[in-house]
């Protein structure tokens, strides 16, 4: 079966598969192997695949470095879905020539290291849409509708989706990757969701972030950033999901519509964020939310000091 050359799709996914032969298809469009026990090194993949457009090798235990090769060997790739594995090491800083790539999903890993600065001159996820929304298109002549899916975890839950209709983003959370956030990413204005978070990243929040218009997700959460937050982040009119929480930023929460819609929980322990003080009089859902905020907190310092008195 792995030496066809008819075979377009192979979706292997959901399964108890430990291991996996060389696949040597030469047209494959479509690998799905994830929420399997595939362990050792990155799967035998053909390097030159110039036809394969998505690799979902998630929930599996598979180790090692990626392969810097990849960047120059899938050159009309789309889908890089390695979530949930035992990877290390760096990210390549290659993976930027993948010209095609939508979606980049390296998150809950071992990697460290910093944040290629390359990443941020993906030519798809610089582009915008009319709609905020990128769509990747599978013309692919089949006879028969296959349906492939794409599990995200998107705006807190986990979604499935078709790659017919696939937001753009970047995951690279729960790894241990440090240093600053590329100042360079604030490029990628097709972004529809942006997830660093539960990493060791330091320095400050790029202050041109409100350049990211299309964003719907930012979370920056459970990080060493400092500094203040910056005030372009109040031009992020598409935010659904906001979390800056776990961080030492300090100074004044932006003014702004859109941030007055979030909880207040979305910068809590930080150094010393504090809100805009005139917002506290004239937006009353706000002054509500950080009221019920603050009794929060006053309760459950009742209940931690009830449980260990003086």
């Amino acid at each position: 079966m792995t030496n066809s050359t008819a075979m377009r799709v192979l979706i292997l996914s959901n399964n108890n598969f430990s291991s996996l032969p060389l696949i040597q298809a030469p047209f494959l469009e479509s690998l799905h192997l994830s929420n399997n026990r595939f362990v050792g090194k990155f799967p035998l993949l053909q390097q030159n695949w110039a036809s394969l457009i998505t690799i979902d090798i998630g929930e599996n235990k598979i180790s090692g470095e990626i392969p810097s090769w990849m960047g120059s060997s899938f050159p009309v790739l789309q889908v890089l879905r390695l979530h949930s594995n035992q990877f290390n090491g760096y990210i390549p800083p290659q993976l930027s020539m993948l010209n095609n790539l939508q979606l980049l999903d390296l998150s809950n890993n071992n990697l460290s290291g910093q944040i290629p600065h390359s990443l941020a001159h993906m030519p798809s996820m610089i582009l915008k849409t009319e709609s905020n929304e990128s769509y990747i298109y599978l013309d692919r002549g089949y006879k028969e509708n296959i349906i492939e899916n794409i599990k995200l975890t998107w705006k807190g839950e986990v979604v499935v989706y078709q790659t017919v209709a696939l937001l753009t983003g970047i995951d690279l959370s729960c790894n241990s990757l440090s240093g600053e956030i590329p100042e360079d990413l604030v490029k990628l204005q097709g972004l529809n969701f942006l997830n660093l978070s539960r990493n060791q990243l330091s320095g400050v929040i790029p202050q041109n972030i409100g350049n990211l218009t299309s964003l719907e997700v930012l979370d920056l959460s459970m990080n060493h950033l400092s500094g203040t937050i910056p005030q372009s982040i109040s031009h992020l009119t598409s935010l659904d999901i906001l979390n800056l929480s776990h961080n030492k930023l300090i100074g004044q929460i932006p003014p702004g519509s859109q941030l007055q819609t979030f909880d207040l929980s979305v910068f809590s322990d930080n150094d010393g964020c504090w809100v805009y003080f005139g917002v506290l009089f004239w937006k009353v859902s706000l002054r509500f939310a950080i009221f019920h905020y603050i009794d929060k907190v006053q309760d459950e310092m009742m209940k931690w000091c009830g449980r260990y008195p003086h």
